[in-house]
Parts: structure tokens; sequence; C-alpha cells
């Protein structure tokens, strides 16, 4: 389990450090974070740990650039969304009818000129394993196939329901955060403005399917992943 600290001051006088087997075998263990892009993964927002946004890959080239061809496009999950109902259902249309409703309920829900829109998408995916990972304009935290372009999951925070975003510019995500403990724990989290959410493929045995697709989500307010127990949605 992660664990967050806001702030630690540590003083030290005069203390030595004996580096034991113990100390070594943690970081053998850890390699894991040293993670580069030459085999073609992105695993963080800047590409690497040193955040050089560089890849060596060279199959693309100035010579055939203009020989590439539209593999597949993908059509933002933000354009039909669902609204959660008094009664727990939900409601799906498009975006700006949801939006109507909202509205219509709770006229000051919004800044003026800040509705959500779909339409606001500049985020840099991450990919990982063959999968790419991204959050949407409205936050959704989105799985996308990289060789077909199929959408293997969605987790909607539903952040236009609690308003207008409070950063500067509303309704747009730069991307998620992907971690792992090198051994099969693996989670992927976004910062929507209410809060927090991860996606975890955490060792569930034959829950998890042989394939990209997480086995469980958690959404709460401002935490770190909580173990596999609290899980409050699963996919």
């Amino acid at each position: 389990m992660l664990r967050v600290s806001r702030c630690l001051t540590v003083g030290l006088i005069g203390v030595s450090l004996v580096w034991s087997p113990a100390i070594v075998r943690a970081q053998q263990r850890g390699a894991w974070q040293t993670y580069g892009t030459e085999n073609g993964e992105w695993r963080s927002y800047g590409g690497n740990i040193a955040s050089q946004k560089y890849s060596p890959l060279d199959q693309i080239d100035a010579g055939n650039f203009s020989q590439l061809e539209i593999a597949w496009r993908w059509r933002s999950v933000d354009a039909v969304v669902s609204r959660t109902m008094p009664d727990g259902s939900e409601w799906w249309a498009p975006l700006d009818t949801i939006v109507e409703s909202l509205v219509a309920d709770t006229p000051n829900l919004y800044r003026r000129g800040h509705l959500p829109r779909a339409g606001g998408m500049a985020v840099t995916p991450l990919m990982v394993g063959g999968v790419l990972y991204f959050n949407t304009a409205l936050s959704q935290g989105v799985a996308v196939d990289a060789t077909t372009g199929e959408t293997l999951w969605v987790f909607n925070p539903k952040s236009y329901e609690e308003g207008t975003t409070p950063m500067s510019g509303t309704f747009k995500q730069r991307g998620v955060a992907y971690w792992t403990d090198g051994e099969g724990d693996e989670r992927i989290s976004g910062a929507p403005a209410a809060g927090i959410w991860c996606v975890s493929r955490h060792r569930l045995a034959s829950r998890v399917p042989i394939s990209a697709r997480m086995a469980a989500v958690w959404w709460m307010r401002w935490s770190v992943c909580p173990v596999p127990s609290e899980r409050t949605a699963t996919i």
C-alpha cells in the first residue's frame, strides 16, 4: 500500500550509514524504477524518470513520414456521458444535454463561460504493455488498445456534476500516472478536481483477465489507492 506524507523534515548529526545486504537487495528489486523509452513504452508524462520527453525509436523518419496512413481514430467518451439520477439510475445523453439539465437544477453550478466541454483534450497518453492510458477533458480515465484503437475500459468520476473545476484552465487534463512494484501490482491514477481515481491490477488471481484490462477501480477524496478490500467498483 502506498503512503503519502505532506512534509518530512529530518535532522542528522554525526550519523553514519552502513550498506547492508538488505539495502542492496531493496535497490535491486527497485530496478524497474529506472525505466526508459527504449522499448517503445511511455510510462510517465515526460517519458522516463528524467522527463526527457524523447524516444529513440527510428522506424518513422523524414524519409517515410509522407507514407504514413491513419491506422485508427478514437472518438472521445466525453461526447456522450451519464448523469446519476435521484433514484440511483444513470441517464445517458449527449454532454450538452446533461449540462443543460444540471444547470436547470442548479443555475449557479458552473462559472460563467466555463461549462464542461468535450473539446479540451490536451493530454499526453501513457503507453504500457501495448495499452494507452489517459484522462479526458472531463477527467474520465480511459484505456485504449494501442494497436486497434479499441476502448478497453472507462472510469467516469462525474467531475461535471461537481461544477466548474477550480484550476485556471477549466476542464482540461494533462495525463495520468503509472506505478508498479515490479512484481505484478500495477496502478493507473488520475486527479480530477473532486478527488483521485485509481485503477489497480493487484494480484486478484483468477479475477484478472489475461489482458491489459484492469481488475478494480477505486474512487476516493484525496487519498491513495486503498487495499483491495475497499474496492468500490469493478470492471
